[in-house]
């Protein structure tokens, strides 16, 4: 009676163990990859930084790398210039790595705020937070929208 006593309490407590040590992050699907959100040509969409879209129609994958400038006018302030924010985006096309590309708020030399390649363009359409004069923005908080077409 103690020795099945004893050895259901083991097998309890073993199962009890497996299972909390099982991490299983929602997010993956558990499988060990982060789910990206699927999108359609033509739509827009948000993303934060490093997370990423599929285009699954064109095998397209869209990833939020970073902000890399933002000279944006405050909202609480009056300024002649509006100021620009720029971004950095990794393009992949059915899993090949198509490169890095920055957008901007306003085109320049460095950025433009359309990328165009092979069949398809990428347009900023806009970027979150509005910056306020006394209030610095974390990494975490930007929110860009972006949208993707096929090129004329």
């Amino acid at each position: 009676m103690k020795k099945t006593l004893l050895a259901s309490c083991l097998l309890v407590l073993s199962a009890f163990l497996v299972g909390c040590s099982a991490e299983i992050d929602v997010n993956d699907g558990g499988n060990g990859k982060i789910e990206s959100e699927k999108i359609s040509l033509g739509e827009e969409f948000q993303l934060k930084m490093n997370e990423s879209v599929i285009v699954e129609s064109e095998q397209i994958k869209i990833t939020f790398l970073e902000v890399t400038s933002d000279s944006r006018c405050p909202v609480d302030v009056n300024c002649v210039w509006s100021g620009e924010a720029t971004i950095k985006i990794n393009v992949e096309k059915a899993e090949n790595d198509l490169g890095d590309y920055s957008i901007s708020t306003i085109p320049n030399e460095i950025a433009r705020s359309v990328v165009r390649m092979d069949l398809y363009e990428i347009d900023l359409m806009d970027i979150k937070p509005a910056r306020k004069s006394d209030e610095e923005i974390k990494a975490s908080d930007y929110e860009i929208t972006l949208k993707i077409n096929k090129s004329d």
